[in-house]
């Protein structure tokens, strides 16, 4: 290559291992006398003198002598000029002079690479276009010098493309290359002119990206799996790829163009997907309005394109609830069948609905009349205990919510009242007041009949013996037994607007005397310093009655009397006791006319299981307390005193 260094072999090895190399010529052609000489009469060939033409090497030959490989002769720097063949002749001490040939060619790489585009004529640098669609690029690739003349290569995205050769000038060739018309498939391109004409030198090279006008390809408002939500501030962003340059991208509302300041315009990394993000908050109002993304290259104005969002916004649950149309709320009475409607507006659709009276949450129970489907509960054969607060609650992804209660009001005829009084002792020419009070809806407005039943007769109770209904709402009859057949039973009948009682309250006049003593009386939760004794009561005789105890620890012959005490009901629990000590429990019935006989039971405690206690030698123990807690498992449920001695 021109401008390196050539190097000219030479076989010096002498014929004869004795023999030795005195003189070294080189000729080159045309060149009578030699260029360069190497002198090895009085030296060894590695360090013989050198001499050389001044005309023609100018001091640039050296010379590198062996023998057991050839000779060097390097010309550095070397020209066109230097190109020829060159006759080396070995002198030997005795042998014949050796001569032999080389042909040296001198290659001469190209001086430089231009390429330029056929619409601007100017060279090319690092990227060229823009291009649109449609258009067909046409380059020059002009090269200069090179000897031989060099090939030109054109290369697409690293692929080996041709391209037509051109001669015009001495010196000088060009190449041309026409692309087939663009595709938005072709970008991004890259395109390299090349040249070379051997193999050892680096080729001249230039590429360039040629850059294209592209229209946006698509434009997409990404929303996400979760509508946005009403009253809340979200983002909308708006995807716009494959438009070049970077595009414009504008938003509307109902066609209305937005205010830009409420959306920024971002990058992606490669360029080809530009991303918009509008900030929005809204809402019920705002309910399939359109919101519109418009994309259009700047440079490509003829290309716009959009996408469109119906705009469905998410939002809790508002609830209402309704009674059936044919139902009449003031007009339920016992044994209709009630139905209401919950009427839920919910985005997303509520995931839940719940039915809830006073509070407390209701199931379906076709067992129990209740009827759950869909958004309806139908209470079938309602009674009175179904009065009260009705409200349905629904709930979404967004919130839950409930609606207003209705109140179902059960009309139904009276019934008795718990807890009445209903059996009375009464003395002849006693008088006695009985009390009939009733539960009723409505309560007001109410009507009574009272009706006397004995063994002979039923009559009706004339109303000067009683108040038709007391400011409390009951009614009270003044009765006065005079004659045997006057005892029996008071039937008591009350109707309202919703009917006649179908039950009547039955009160029981009896002659009075002293209570029935207690029966069938029991032991239970049995240890060794408490036990429960729970007893039926007797007969009341008419009159309300207590129940006497007299407890005596029978540690002697007659007795200590350890518990006296009047108690409602016939149940004792009786504790802290003695251990292992004899007991005697006296119980009668009394009422205001007497008592009854006693019932005598007798129960011992146990006797304490013995313990044993460790006791460390050197160290004293101090009093150890047992405590003992008696929860009777079987004690009827009703009020009973619980006595500590």
């Amino acid at each position: 290559l021109a401008n390196s260094t050539a190097e000219l072999p030479c076989d010096t090895a002498p014929p004869d291992r004795h023999d030795e190399v005195i003189l070294v010529l080189w000729f080159r052609e045309n060149v009578g006398t030699p260029i360069f000489s190497a002198d090895a009469r009085e030296v060894a060939l590695s360090q013989a003198g050198v001499w050389f033409d001044e005309d023609i090497l100018k001091k640039r030959a050296t010379f590198r002598g062996r023998l057991s490989e050839p000779s060097i002769l390097a010309i550095g720097n070397i020209s066109l000029t230097d190109q020829s063949v060159y006759r080396c002749r070995v002198d030997f001490r005795e042998a014949k002079s050796r001569n032999s040939r080389i042909n040296l060619t001198v290659i001469e790489p190209p001086k430089s690479l231009t390429v330029t585009a056929e619409f601007s004529q100017q060279r090319v640098s690092t990227v060229v276009g823009p291009f649109r669609i449609g258009d067909r690029p046409k380059f020059t690739c002009t090269v200069e010098g090179g000897l031989p003349i060099p090939v030109i290569t054109w290369r697409r995205n690293r692929v080996t493309v041709t391209g037509q050769m051109e001669t015009s000038e001495p010196d000088r060739i060009r190449s041309t290359l026409l692309l087939p018309p663009l595709k938005r498939s072709d970008w991004p391109m890259t395109l390299s002119c090349s040249a070379s004409n051997s193999e050892r030198g680096r080729p001249l090279e230039q590429s360039f990206d040629v850059d294209m006008e592209l229209p946006p390809l698509s434009v997409s408002i990404v929303v996400g799996e979760r509508n946005p939500a009403v009253g809340k501030p979200f983002s909308l962003p708006c995807h716009v790829s494959g438009s070049r340059p970077i595009p414009k991208i504008t938003w509307w509302r109902n066609d209305v163009l937005l205010d830009p300041s409420a959306h920024n315009q971002t990058l992606s990394i490669n360029g080809s997907v530009a991303v918009s993000v509008l900030d929005l908050s809204l809402d019920k109002t705002e309910m399939n309005s359109r919101i519109t993304c418009r994309a259009v290259n700047p440079y490509l104005d003829s290309t716009v394109m959009e996408d469109t969002w119906n705009v469905n916004l998410s939002y809790p649950p508002n609830v209402s609830l309704a009674m059936g149309r044919s139902l009449n709320a003031e007009g339920i009475k016992a044994g209709d069948d009630v139905y209401f409607d919950c009427h839920v507006d919910a985005r997303p659709p509520a995931n839940r609905i719940e039915w809830r009276r006073d509070g407390i949450k209701l199931v379906h129970n076709t067992s129990a009349n209740v009827i759950i489907t869909n958004q309806s509960l139908v209470l079938q054969n309602v009674g009175r205990s179904m009065a009260g607060n009705i409200s349905c609650h629904a709930s979404n992804v967004e919130g839950q919510a409930e609606s207003q209660s209705i109140f179902l009001d059960v009309k139904y005829a009276p019934v008795c009242k718990p807890g009445l009084t209903r059996y009375f002792g009464v003395s002849r020419a006693e008088n006695v007041e009985i009390v009939c009070q009733v539960e009723a809806n409505p309560s007001t407005e109410l009507g009574y009949k009272w009706f006397f039943n004995n063994s002979a007769e039923t009559i009706e109770v004339p109303r000067s013996r009683y108040n038709n209904s007391s400011p409390s709402g009951a009614s009270i009859l003044t009765y006065k037994p005079l004659a045997s057949l006057d005892y029996g039973t008071l039937l008591c009948f009350a109707t309202n607007a919703a009917g006649s009682q179908n039950e009547p309250c039955v009160f029981h006049i009896l002659t009075a005397g002293p209570p029935e003593p207690v029966f069938n009386c029991t032991v239970s939760n049995h240890s060794s310093d408490a036990f429960l004794i729970a007893c039926q009561p007797g007969f009341h005789g008419g009159l309300p009655q207590n129940f006497s105890l007299h407890f005596f620890e029978e540690s002697n012959s007659s007795g200590r009397l350890v518990i006296h005490q009047i108690f409602a009901e016939p149940i004792f629990l009786l504790s802290s006791l003695k251990t292992n000590m004899r007991y005697k429990a006296s119980i009668a019935s009394i009422n205001a006319k007497g008592k009854s006989d006693d019932v005598i039971v007798e129960i011992s405690t146990q006797k304490e299981p013995e313990r044993q206690l460790e006791v460390k030698p050197g160290k004293s123990t101090g009093p150890i307390t047992f405590s003992y807690f008696f929860l009777p498992s079987l004690i009827p449920t009703k009020n009973f005193f619980i006595l500590f001695y």
